[in-house]
């Protein structure tokens, strides 16, 4: 089944209508939500309440509403968690620990899963989009404040782009930290209130979106 990808850096006042018009077009069944948590020991609390935003705030204010709800976190076992993809209608990367999320995902053999999975909408936020990308980076610049220099890691290779997530244009470790990567590989840098949607390998942008490649930036046209 073709899918298409949603790339959500965040939104601080609910679902824009227009993402939620696409969604609508998009999500051709609404049987089974799953959501990849990015903490699946950590803070359940916090979790949660990311979780029941997503699921409340802002898909159900959206009347975007599913039979059955997963959340695929270590209390699920591999096997039940790969058969949750499978069949799932829409799956969700939840935001957070980019890093824990992508462990969890290699142990629990997560990635064949997802791409080969029945959903018609595969969507991320922050580290969720981080992880689906082919790489995403590491760096003060790339909205990681606690980060110490610059790392590249490899994501699940959803779309052969390398995204960055709360990114501010203005961030005067740009042209050091993210410039020299982008003589190797384009990185899309996205900041909060936007989103890429990716479908048969077309980009669209809404919002504040920056194409960084060969030591260039510039921000990308917004889709009609």
């Amino acid at each position: 089944m073709e899918k298409t990808h949603y790339y959500f850096s965040w939104f601080s006042n609910g679902l824009p209508k227009k993402i939620a018009d696409l969604l609508h077009k998009d999500i051709s069944s609404k049987k089974s939500f799953v959501t990849i948590t990015t903490k699946p020991s950590g803070d359940c609390a916090i979790s949660e309440e990311e979780y029941r935003m997503v699921k409340d705030d802002w898909l159900g204010a959206s009347n975007i509403v599913f039979d059955e709800y997963h959340f695929i976190d270590y209390k699920v076992n591999k096997e039940n968690a790969q058969r949750l993809l499978k069949n799932a209608s829409v799956i969700y990367l939840h935001g957070g620990d980019t890093h824990l999320q992508n462990a969890f995902i290699m142990e629990y053999e997560l990635v064949t899963p997802i791409i080969e999975s029945n959903a018609s909408v595969i969507m991320g936020m922050s580290a969720g989009a981080e992880n689906m990308s082919a790489h995403y980076v590491c760096a003060k610049s790339a909205g990681w404040p606690k980060a110490e220099g610059v790392t590249v890691h490899r994501g699940i290779g959803l779309d052969a782009i390398a995204v960055v997530n709360h990114f501010a244009v203005d961030n005067e470790g740009i042209e050091r930290e993210l410039f020299p990567i982008s003589q190797d590989m384009d990185i899309y840098a996205q900041c909060d209130e936007s989103t890429m949607r990716i479908k048969s390998g077309n980009i669209e942008i809404f919002g504040d979106v920056y194409l960084i490649a060969k030591s260039q930036i510039h921000r990308l046209k917004e889709s009609d």
